[in-house]
């Protein structure tokens, strides 16, 4: 059985290991974009795959989210004016129902998906009547299970380009890449971080933001740097 027949959320309490961040995801996000659609005879689901996986790692929806967005009608959930992007089917608390959240919209990810919703999506069937920002060859709103189905494919091939992808990558990875990525950037925001998630627990942070071994070896080095005195960028200092 491969890792997409399971049910939703089996799979979201993967390992707890190295996650994409920085170059890495930037080198996924390339081989995705220019091999996989590249050499793909069916470059529109090719492309469409690629722009959610953009969006996962950008915005840290998960798979359910990003499938459950809306291109049209009213609840459209794309906004490129403010840099936000929404989901109306975020987990809700204690079965309190799903929960209306927004997060950030990079310039990345809105140049990717004008693209996507300019070019590819209105040569999908059914894309002037279904809301669905994502869909199938068949008109129908992508499913959880051909999600994990492409992501796997597009995986598997990039390992076997020499890609350095971890072993078991999921939606929920590139999840935990938008935290991890966050996190090393704003370091003193992880409340705005829980918000865009939509985490309630502060403890839950620590399952999705995994910093690579390079990112705490430079860490220790700027601690080392500020309270070590006599190392070469402390000397002269007093």
């Amino acid at each position: 059985m491969l890792e997409y027949d399971y049910p939703v959320h089996v799979l979201d309490h993967e390992e707890e290991g190295i996650v994409l961040t920085g170059q890495r995801l930037l080198d996924f996000y390339d081989f995705a974009r220019l091999v996989h659609i590249g050499r793909n005879q069916k470059k529109i689901p090719a492309s469409r795959d690629y722009t959610m996986i953009v969006l996962a790692g950008e915005s840290g929806l998960r798979a359910d989210e990003i499938r459950h967005l809306d291109a049209l009608g009213p609840h459209r959930d794309l906004f490129y004016e403010q840099g936000r992007i929404q989901t109306r089917h975020g987990k809700g608390c204690k079965g309190s129902g799903k929960r209306v959240r927004k997060t950030i919209f990079t310039p990345f990810a809105q140049a990717t998906a004008r693209i996507y919703e300019g070019h590819i999506r209105s040569a999908f069937p059914n894309a002037t009547v279904s809301p669905a920002l994502f869909l199938t060859e068949s008109g129908d709103r992508i499913s959880y299970k051909a999600m994990w189905r492409s992501l796997h494919i597009i995986a598997t091939e990039a390992r076997e380009a020499g890609i350095d992808v971890p072993p078991k990558l999921s939606w929920h990875s590139l999840r935990k890449s938008f935290a991890t990525n966050f996190m090393e950037r704003h370091p003193e925001r992880p409340w705005v971080l829980m918000d865009l998630l939509g985490h309630m627990n502060p403890s839950t942070l620590h399952r999705y933001v995994k910093h690579s071994r390079s990112y705490y070896e430079r860490a220790i080095d700027d601690i080392v740097r500020d309270l070590v005195p006599g190392t070469p960028e402390t000397e002269g200092a007093t």
